[in-house]
């Protein structure tokens, strides 16, 4: 029996979803830093939106409240990010990174870009310029 495009789909999603992660753990254990799968979303997402509050983290990671204050406690302990009560409304938590957070978030931002170029190598320029815009198409 055929497997249906949306099968294969699936497939292929899934080998490019466990390469980037078998590459980004290569790149955290080379940097030294152990963080658990959400401790990085949660780490990458402050990086890419400085000073949002952890509602809005909460919200746009799927987190639970009482899950997401167990991992900046532990990427606080870790000296990644750092809380501080919102100048907006002072009940609020926002997060920031530290010096160490933005290093590591500037340098992954670097290795996306390099993993990304090494799955394009495979492709000519035409297919590549049709997968990205295929992708925006479907993530728009």
């Amino acid at each position: 029996m055929a497997k249906s495009k949306a099968s294969k789909l699936k497939e292929q999603l899934e080998k490019l979803v466990s390469k980037f992660s078998k590459k980004e753990k290569e790149f955290l254990d080379q940097k030294g830093v152990e963080l658990s799968v959400l401790e990085s979303q949660v780490l990458f997402y402050v990086g890419d939106h400085d000073y949002c509050i952890m509602k809005e983290i909460s919200t746009a990671l799927s987190i639970p409240k009482n899950n997401l204050t167990a991992i900046v406690d532990k990427l606080e302990g870790k000296k990644l990010l750092k809380r501080f009560h919102s100048d907006k409304d002072r009940r609020a938590v926002a997060l920031t990174l530290t010096s160490k957070g933005e290093n590591i978030c500037e340098e992954h931002s670097e290795f996306l870009i390099s993993a990304s170029k090494d799955l394009l190598k495979s492709l000519k320029t035409a297919e590549q310029n049709d997968l990205i815009s295929t992708l925006e198409k479907m993530l728009d």
